[in-house]
């Protein structure tokens, strides 16, 4: 068993055969880089596995220093940290079917609250504006440097192909929502008091409607307490053709719907329809961090419908929501097509639900002011301080000095351990 050092930081530890490396061995790159496998006159000849610091490894058969492996396409099975086995022939990891990641794929799907952006979502990766996340860091592609996470360390320089790889797969840094400092929010609050049809605050969630736009990282947009509804549709017209016979923000009475139904003149084609809302609330929050606060809140009240989204103008938006929605059509052409037993038995099942509705958002308040709501989300990198390579970048390119007969295949080694950053 020999130990060879190099001037290169490299190092080799196996057998050997007349000074050159020839049987099983392990080559540790100055990157960090490992070949575990056999050698053949100082090249990986038979079985053998690349170790990336990444976590990744390359598998295969190698004859003179060239991966024969029919298994795919490169000549060898590349592996990603999480045991995902990389084929470039029939590749249909994350595609339009099926967009989980693999770790969701083996341990299920994480339930409703922060959003799994990547594989693996442990480690923090604010990504600066204008960059992109490689998977093992941040890539500026100003001066085509990788850096590590949230560090000015650095990982690599990319060449040509892998810049074209990174700018036209990889998630870029976006620009955090700015949007909602005072005078946007005052704009939009004071341009009009609610954006829902009816244009103002339901009076069962004045209250909570007031207390969220009064945090300085957040302000509704629409909001709607949870209602029972009779209208009319044209068939034919579609909504432009409706006609609201009811709009409850409480609950009815069967006399009540009755009554509507049979004295309202309804218009011929039309169907008429008795409908329960469920409470929705839409928020524009500064950050995602923001959204997410109230999104947990909202999951925990019972409002699981509810998600974040992005709007054209990339503000932040939450919408809290549920699924307890009942809808029916009860007439057409003005005339009952449902028994009143019937309709006896939708107005209760609403009543009910409404009730139920006004429970949650209760819940939902009384979390709101007791949990901690973020005020000040860790703030982003600064490109700026991320610069700094060039004196990195020089003891990399430095030219390596040859001091023994297996330089040329050290080089060759080299130039392996390349081809996979």
């Amino acid at each position: 068993m020999a130990e060879q050092v190099y001037t290169t930081g490299s190092k080799y530890i196996g057998e050997t055969k007349l000074g050159r490396m020839t049987g099983f061995g392990e080559y540790i790159f100055s990157t960090g880089t490992v070949y575990k496998g056999h050698f053949k006159d100082g090249m990986f000849h038979g079985k053998g596995k690349l170790i990336f610091p990444n976590g990744g490894t390359f598998t295969a058969d190698w004859v003179n220093g060239e991966a024969v492996t029919p298994q795919s396409g490169n000549g060898g099975v590349y592996t990603f940290k999480d045991g995902l086995k990389h084929d470039e022939i029939a590749w249909n990891y994350c595609q339009e079917k099926d967009r989980r990641f693999y770790t969701e794929i083996c341990n299920g799907l994480k339930p409703a609250g922060r959003t799994q952006k990547r594989d693996d979502d442990s480690i923090d990766r604010t990504i600066p504006l204008g960059w992109f996340d490689t998977g093992d860091g941040m890539y500026n592609p100003e001066n085509h440097v990788i850096h590590k996470y949230g560090t000015e360390e650095f990982l690599r320089h990319a060449d040509l192909n892998e810049h074209e790889w990174i700018v036209s797969t990889c998630r870029k840094g976006v620009k955090p929502n700015d949007q909602l400092g005072p005078n946007e929010k005052k704009r939009v609050l004071e341009d009009k008091e609610d954006a829902s049809r009816k244009g103002s605050i339901d009076a069962p969630v004045i209250e909570l409607v007031k207390y969220i736009n009064k945090q300085e990282d957040y302000y509704t947009t629409s909001s709607c307490s949870g209602r029972i509804i009779v209208f009319s549709e044209n068939t034919q017209t579609g909504k432009e053709g409706t006609l609201w016979l009811l709009t409850s923000h409480e609950t009815v009475s069967i006399d009540n719907v009755l009554s509507i139904l049979k004295d309202r003149d309804i218009p011929i084609s039309c169907y008429t329809y008795y409908k329960f809302e469920p409470f929705v609330l839409h928020v524009s929050c500064r950050t995602l961090e923001h959204a997410q606060a109230i999104l947990r809140i909202a999951v925990s009240s019972g409002f699981k419908n509810s998600g974040i989204s992005v709007s054209k103008k990339n503000k932040m938006i939450l919408s809290v929501r549920s699924t307890q929605t009942l809808q029916s059509p009860v007439a057409f052409d003005g005339k009952l097509i449902v028994t009143e037993q019937y309709l006896c038995h939708l107005v209760k099942i609403s009543n009910e639900k409404l009730e139920d509705n006004f429970q949650r958002i209760e819940r939902f308040y009384k979390l709101v002011r007791e949990v901690c709501i973020p005020t000040e989300p860790p703030p982003p990198i600064k490109p700026n301080c991320l610069n700094n390579s060039h004196s990195l970048l020089k003891v990399q390119e430095k030219k390596k000095e040859r001091v023994d007969d297996d330089t040329s295949n050290h080089d060759y080694l080299e130039s392996i351990d390349q081809l996979f950053h």
